[in-house]
């Protein structure tokens, strides 16, 4: 199943799936898993500015080790982010168990030094940030962020060497990081750090290698309220280490590897998409209120499987794969971390099942994923494949169930 899709379809929709999870904390029914509030709570709000210098990491490829006529090539660069917050205190169990967070909205700048050909994009991007340790005047702190970067310059097979990074107008943001924050003031903090950030498509458009940046940082936040709000102590409840059985469905859609031919027009892989769907069955242990342990199965289709194998010059209509070897069967083991309805999984894959060709993805694959919790037992969520820890595989968006043993739906 192939088609030539306009990048106006699917992508746009993945692209809008990821930005409205991301934001979801923010726009959702602030209702807890572990208790309902009936009153929505009045939270202190802060502004953070943060200027970061960093690295591009995985520098391979003429367009990038290609110097210009000054001699720098992609190496260096700078951002700045200004960030705008709440900060929870305790005014549901939620907040004390994942020790008082953070989250908010933020907008970034981004800058190569000495380099124009790829744009200064800005980005904007939902975080949640928690706290490792939390004292009255230090913090150890972790921040997960995600939304949608624009400004890139894209793909042009006129110009030599073209550029293998950028391949859609719209591109997904996704950050992690860590850091200090030092209280020097009554509402001033100094927040030292260091920085990943993601930019990439998620092979939903190629040529797209994306960008993987290493940065330091340095942070400024200002709390805004004018009389601080002192902690809600809580009686936290038992852990229940409950047995969780989940299941869902995924659908996307992934390009085939780009293979670049000739610069005078655009490859024979540009833009042509298959269909990238599967049922994942899994089961998770609750070691602890914000963290599960689990493992599974995933049965897939990828439209891609074998396609670039038996490829002849223009013609790919006669030369299609039977619909069983795009099918196969992994096994997945992996973390979940819970915050509130929010949770953030990383799993690791291994293909089980599959009709082997040439150009097949490589069987050890990696996934990244945000599941909100819509009802206690129904989620939605978004997935990002990937292989060798940094070259994207697709964006899938899903729908699931899950179900504690012994316990009702």
């Amino acid at each position: 199943m192939k088609s030539f899709i306009s990048p106006n379809t699917i992508f746009k929709k993945s692209i809008f799936s990821i930005v409205l999870l991301a934001f979801l904390p923010f726009f959702a029914q602030s209702q807890s898993i572990f208790e309902i509030r009936k009153e929505k709570p009045r939270r202190e709000t802060f502004l953070r500015f943060v200027g970061q210098y960093g690295k591009l990491l995985r520098r391979k490829g003429p367009f990038i080790l290609t110097p210009n006529e000054e001699g720098y090539t992609y190496k260096k660069t700078v951002a700045f982010n200004l960030e705008y917050g709440w900060q929870t205190s305790g005014d549901s169990e939620w907040e004390g168990i994942c020790n008082y967070p953070r989250f908010g909205i933020g907008i970034q700048k981004f800058t190569f030094l000495h380099r124009e050909e790829l744009g200064n994009p800005v980005s904007f991007y939902g975080f949640y940030n928690g706290n490792f340790i939390r004292t009255k005047r230090f913090q150890w702190l972790h921040q997960l962020g995600a939304g949608i970067a624009l400004g890139f310059n894209l793909y042009d097979p006129t110009v030599t060497p073209p550029n293998d990074l950028i391949g859609s107008k719209v591109n997904a943001y996704i950050e992690a990081s860590t850091s200090f924050s030092f209280l020097i003031g009554k509402r001033l903090s100094l927040e030292p750090g260091i920085r990943l950030t993601h930019f990439s498509n998620g092979n939903t458009r190629k040529p797209q290698k994306g960008l993987n940046i290493f940065a330091y940082q340095m942070g400024v936040r200002y709390n805004l309220a004018k009389a601080l709000k002192e902690y809600t102590l809580y009686n936290k409840s038992q852990c229940r280490h409950r047995h969780e059985i989940l299941a869902s469905i995924g659908v996307g859609e992934r390009q085939v590897d780009f293979t670049e031919e000739d610069n005078s027009r655009p490859p024979l892989t540009y833009g042509l998409k298959y269909l990238m769907s599967y049922l994942t069955l899994g089961y998770n242990y609750e070691v602890r209120h914000q963290l599960k342990l689990g493992g599974g199965f995933d049965i897939y289709y990828d439209g891609t499987n074998g396609a670039l194998a038996v490829m002849n010059g223009n013609d790919f209509e006669k030369n299609d794969i039977a619909f069983g070897k795009k099918t196969g069967v992994s096994g997945y083991i992996g973390i979940e971390a819970v915050m509130d309805r929010l949770s953030v999984a990383v799993n690791a894959s291994y293909i089980l099942l599959q009709e082997e060709f040439p150009t097949s993805s490589p069987k050890f694959q990696q996934r990244l994923g945000l599941k909100y919790h819509v009802w206690s037992n129904v989620f939605v969520g978004i997935d990002i494949l990937a292989y060798e820890f940094h070259v994207a595989k697709a964006v899938t968006y899903k729908v699931g169930m899950r179900r504690y043993l012994n316990e009702g739906f």
